[in-house]
């Protein structure tokens, strides 16, 4: 789980998938949370496991390992 409410954008140029955390200001803190995934095309987290899933250009990406999660 994240801190504060949080956005996964994915950056398909780069292969990233970058977090998009919101303050009680309403302020903006971009950072890249994982990066190496050609085309990434949208991530998801599985609410059962905990783990993110992220589209690519030739396939799926599953990563574990997401328990107490602070960015």
């Amino acid at each position: 789980r994240f801190a504060l409410p949080t956005f996964l954008l994915t950056d398909r140029a780069s292969g990233t998938v970058i977090t998009a955390d919101f303050d009680a200001t309403g302020a903006v803190t971009r950072r890249t949370f994982v990066s190496g995934i050609a085309g990434a095309a949208g991530a998801a987290f599985d609410p059962l496991t905990g783990d993110l899933f992220v589209a690519g250009s030739d396939q799926i990406y599953r990563i574990s390992g997401f328990d107490g999660l602070q960015p």
